[in-house]
Formats: C-alpha cells, sequence, structure tokens
C-alpha cells in the first residue's frame, strides 16, 4: 500500500466509504420524498423507511475527521485558527451558493417552495449557521433544508477550533464535555426555539464520531475487513434503520452511527485502479456536492418527468432507482465543474494572502 502507515491509509478508505454511504442513505429518503410530490406517485407510502441516519453518519464523520487529522497540532500557535479556516472553506461557499440558488428560485417560482415564502430574519439566520423558525411551518430549518446539519457541523468546528489551543488531552475532554453537556441538557430540561434545536442529541453524535478514533486505534490492529464484507455489513445496519425510531437522531440512529464508523474502521477498499474504486472514489470526493444539490437536481427530476408522463409506466421502484441515479450524476457534475474549481481558487486566494502576510512580517522584523 504506498508508503503511507497502513492504518492512516485504511483509515481513510474507511471514511470515503462512510461518505459514500452517508449521501446514498440522504438520496434514497429525499428521492422518496420527490416522488410522492408527483401525481403519477403522491399518496405512496414507504412506511418501513425512517430518514434521519445518513445526516447521523455525516454528523459522526465530521467528530471522526476532526479528531484524526489534528492530534499533532493541539496547543500549537494560531492551530485552531487554521484549522477552522480550513474547514470553513470547505463547508460555506458551495451551501452559500446553494442557499442562494434557493432564494433566487423562491423569487422567480414561489410555488416550488415547500414551506411558504422568505422572511429576512431566517434568510440571515440560513446564512450564518443561526437556527431561526422557518415561516410557514414553524420548525427550526435553513432555506436550504439539507444545511440543518451543516448547522450542528459549523458550530462544533468553533468549538472545536478553541480548544485546539490548549494542551490535547484538556482540550478534547473539553470539547466532549460541552457535547454531552448539550445532548443531556436536550434530553431531561424542556427548552424552546433555538435553545431547543441546540441542546439536542446531535451533537452527541458528533462527540460519538470524535471518541470513535480512539476505537478505531484499538481496532485497526485487530480486525480487517475487505471491502464487501463492510459493505454488507452496512446495509443490514441500514436495513436495521427502516424500523428503528423516527427521523433525524433518536437513540437507535446514534447506535447505527457508532456501528458504522466501528464496522468501517479497518477497511480494506476496491483494487487499486478497478472500476469499481473509481466509481466510488468520485462519489466519496462528490458527498458534499450531492448532499447540497439534491434538493434541486431531484425535484427538478421529478416535477419535469411527472409533466412530460415518464412516470405514467414506470412502477415506484423503477422510477426511484432512476431519480436517485439523476441526483448522482448531478452531483458529481456540480463537484467537478462547480466545487472543485471553486476550492482550488479559495486554497490559491488563502496562499496568496498567507504568503504577502509573512512577506509583510519579514520586512517588518528586518
Amino acid at each position: 500500500m504506498n508508503s503511507e502507515h497502513p492504518r492512516a491509509s485504511a483509515r481513510i478508505e474507511s471514511i470515503d466509504h462512510l461518505r459514500v454511504y452517508a449521501a446514498l442513505t440522504v438520496l434514497f429518503g429525499h428521492s422518496i420524498h420527490a416522488l410522492c410530490e408527483t401525481r403519477a406517485f403522491h399518496g405512496t407510502e414507504v412506511g418501513f423507511y425512517r430518514q434521519g441516519v445518513g445526516p447521523m453518519v455525516f454528523l459522526a464523520i465530521a467528530g471522526f475527521v476532526a479528531m484524526h487529522g489534528t492530534r499533532e497540532e493541539f496547543g500549537m500557535p494560531g492551530a485552531g485558527r487554521r484549522y477552522l479556516t480550513k474547514r470553513l472553506v470547505r463547508i460555506v461557499p458551495l451551501y452559500w451558493l446553494f442557499t442562494t440558488l434557493f432564494v433566487v428560485v423562491a423569487w422567480l417560482a414561489p410555488s416550488m417552495i415547500d414551506h411558504g415564502g422568505i422572511a429576512p430574519a431566517h434568510a440571515l439566520g440560513s446564512y450564518v449557521f443561526w437556527p431561526v423558525p422557518r415561516p410557514g411551518d414553524g420548525r427550526i430549518r435553513p432555506l436550504l433544508n439539507p444545511g440543518w446539519v451543516l448547522v450542528y457541523i459549523v458550530w462544533f468546528h468553533a468549538w472545536f477550533a478553541l480548544c485546539m489551543s490548549m494542551e490535547r488531552k484538556k482540550g478534547i475532554a473539553i470539547c466532549l464535555t460541552l457535547l454531552f453537556a448539550l445532548a443531556g441538557l436536550g434530553a431531561f430540561v424542556q427548552l424552546d426555539g433555538a435553545a431547543s434545536y441546540f441542546a439536542s442529541r446531535h451533537f452527541a453524535v458528533i462527540g460519538i464520531g470524535l471518541l470513535s478514533v480512539f476505537a478505531c486505534d484499538r481496532m485497526a490492529s485487530r480486525i480487517s475487513l475487505s471491502m464487501p464484507t463492510s459493505l454488507v455489513l452496512t446495509a443490514a445496519l441500514f436495513v436495521a434503520s427502516w424500523t428503528w425510531g423516527s427521523s433525524e437522531g433518536d437513540v437507535p440512529a446514534i447506535v447505527c452511527a457508532i456501528g458504522i464508523v466501528l464496522v468501517a474502521s479497518r477497511t480494506r477498499g476496491f483494487a487499486k485502479g478497478s472500476a469499481l474504486a473509481v466509481a466510488w472514489g468520485a462519489l466519496a470526493r462528490a458527498s458534499y456536492s450531492i448532499y447540497l444539490s439534491q434538493a434541486f437536481s431531484l425535484a427538478g427530476f421529478a416535477y419535469a418527468a411527472d409533466r412530460l408522463g415518464l412516470f405514467v409506466a414506470l412502477p415506484f421502484w423503477i422510477a426511484l432507482v432512476l431519480t436517485m441515479v439523476v441526483g448522482l450524476a448531478c452531483g458529481v457534475a456540480c463537484h467537478r465543474v462547480v466545487e472543485e474549481p471553486m476550492q482550488r481558487a479559495l486554497r490559491l486566494g488563502l496562499e496568496r494572502v498567507r504568503g504577502a502576510s509573512s512577506g509583510s512580517v519579514s520586512r517588518t522584523r528586518a
């Protein structure tokens, strides 16, 4: 396996595995919703499926990656600032782009929006990752509905960055205490509005993802799974999630997220260069674009196909697969055409700013 440490290499493959899993489960649920909004499949019920597990995995991944990628940086000057800048550059631009696209669609075609119009306070809260009740139904959700996961992730990254200014053990302990204290507050104290939104078990899932780094370290030397075996086990957890609880983060979903992280902690990837490896890698890299773009790709495809009568002769499950394929294709295209060039430009800009700043400091000292 190259010169990389075997555990580090396996860990990267497992995170790719989890990203694809999470993107597919979210896409599955949202595709069902998009189809059930059409005339051809209106009223169709898929009662065995419970949404929420895919977002839980994304939350667990956030904790895992934060801990795994910063082991040696705690306590170093500027470590928290560098970490937070890197994470915000990765998360914010594409989210802002799709949020702005949502605003444009709501302005040009308000009938396409499910939950009423746009209120200025709600729109501002959506851009700055602050929970504000949504007009129409009062739920605390951003304009771009999938963005609710990012609210938790961005706040976590901010807290984690602050903790990175401390000695490693102390910083991790304080970060975990805050995450689980918020989860406990939400479980035992009756709160309303934004306080209730923040005090939820979702932060506990991030904490579990963070802690799973240590569990994976212990497992890595003892357990090694082939990719097919890992996929079968992950699929079993997905099937289990169909019958466990309700949406968005009850205890079984958290347990499922833990299981997925641990199952994939020592996964050997597909054969290098094989078609499956290439396809899996493309989906993993595009997982964020898939997650954000599906609000438009799925609804747009389902609406157009329904109006053209393409769903009339199709069974629901065939239409579902077709819709998911379109969502995946649009997500990968978005990653290649929009996200990658945007990230390259932003990284180059940051490097130039840092270079200019370093040069200025050097001249001042001289």
